[in-house]
């Protein structure tokens, strides 16, 4: 199962494939709700540069879109889906420091036999169960990152188009802002939030460090 967020709004059906499933219409769809994501690479960017991280991972990559050339460390993206990842490796592939693999993020021994600098956890919370979640965090600490970067879209954004994105998306778990803290918290310590829009979507930025014992 790939918990990209676009991906999984139903459109029409090709045999056995929804259409998003494509990169070509997935990055289109994701155009059209979040044009180019700029705020939202502005804050991944600020922050990995801030963190002065050595190694990234982006656990969810899609098509790779969170992959900043501009920051020459190596970079791992990971996703489920074999034709988005098939995408970003031709699109990257004259970025040495680019990786991109495909498997599942629940399961993945990538996550279990590696460490990294900086986790992006971009638009993915909201196709977890709690229970997901809490594996998935899991998971992440056990890579022993410095920084953790969250970015997840919330239940009640202020327009009537933002909502009704909100709506279209069939992700089952989009919560409210203090849910999803409230989860994070009990495996990172928050040192930074804030909303980002980006057209007609809303991200909940959250930068987390591990909690020390």
């Amino acid at each position: 199962m790939s918990y990209n967020p676009l991906r999984t709004v139903v459109f029409n059906k090709i045999p056995n494939m929804h259409l998003l499933e494509l990169p070509f219409f997935y990055n289109s769809l994701r155009s059209i709700i979040a044009g180019d994501q700029a705020d939202t690479k502005s804050f991944v960017r600020s922050h990995l540069s801030q963190g002065s991280c050595a190694s990234i991972i982006d656990i969810g990559c899609g098509t790779g879109d969170f992959f900043d050339p501009t920051l020459s460390v190596p970079y791992t993206g990971i996703d489920v889906n074999s034709r988005y990842i098939s995408y970003a490796q031709k699109n990257y592939h004259n970025y040495s420091h680019a990786k991109f693999v495909c498997d599942d993020i629940l399961t993945s021994p990538l996550l279990s036999s590696s460490q990294y600098d900086a986790v992006l956890f971009i638009s993915m919370m909201h196709h977890l169960s709690d229970l997901d979640c809490e594996h998935m965090f899991r998971r992440i600490t056990a890579l022993q990152p410095r920084l953790i970067l969250i970015a997840d879209i919330i239940p009640s954004p202020p327009r009537f188009l933002q909502r009704l994105m909100v709506r279209f998306d069939r992700g089952a778990y989009v919560r409210p802002p203090e849910e999803k803290l409230a989860i994070i918290e009990r495996f990172f310590s928050v040192t930074h939030n804030e909303f980002i829009q980006s057209r007609l979507a809303v991200q909940h930025g959250i930068v987390c460090t591990p909690r020390t014992h």
